[in-house]
């Protein structure tokens, strides 16, 4: 499952998960981490959830001002907010 994410100006992202570690040149927490695990065929929703609750951990940021913002910068969130959402009402 989904750790964290370290992001810098000059070096790849890196998706951090319990099994790998994957470099990234997406911009974006939303497209490294549905890329991330749409290219390892894993499951999509629940990583997003932890990445959601991991930038706000991090940032201090609301966890539905994040979601809005993914679902306007991102489209490629859309595809998974229902999923999303029933995952955050289980936390």
């Amino acid at each position: 499952m989904f750790k964290e994410i370290i992001f810098s100006t000059f070096d790849p992202w890196k998706v951090i998960d319990d099994d790998f570690v994957d470099l990234t040149s997406d911009e974006g927490i939303v497209q490294a981490v549905i890329n991330t695990y749409e290219k390892r065929n894993l499951e999509v929703a629940p990583n997003l959830v932890k990445a959601i609750l991991w930038w706000n951990k991090e940032s201090g940021y609301p966890v539905d001002i994040i979601i809005n913002t993914m679902k306007e910068q991102y489209p490629m969130y859309c595809k998974y907010d229902d999923q999303v959402r029933k995952y955050l009402t289980i936390f």
